[in-house]
């Protein structure tokens, strides 16, 4: 069994376009060309991960502000529905 960190470049790894090879170059490693049969694939799990790490920050000082609200009865309006029915029509008619 062989054991790599986790980290480390190993095999022909992908640097600028161009495969990093480990060998006798500046740092241990080498540039040669990328080949045209290189490609990466990545799974639905770690399509969605980078997605949900490019959403912004919850902000849980205004979420449990809303939450309430609403509890109370405060938060629901006619402009407030009036806007989120809006928005959701936007919404729905810009992916369409």
């Amino acid at each position: 069994m062989q054991i790599k960190p986790t980290g480390a470049l190993t095999g022909a790894d992908r640097l600028n376009g161009r495969a990093v090879r480990a060998g006798a170059g500046e740092g241990g490693l080498t540039l040669g060309p990328a080949r045209e049969s290189d490609r990466l694939e990545l799974s639905d799990h770690a399509v969605l991960l980078s997605r949900i790490r490019e959403l912004p920050a919850v902000r849980m000082e205004l979420v449990e502000r809303v939450r309430t609200e609403i509890d109370s009865g405060a938060y629901e309006s006619a402009e407030r529905v009036d806007a989120a029915l809006e928005s959701l029509i936007r919404e729905i008619t810009d992916e369409a």
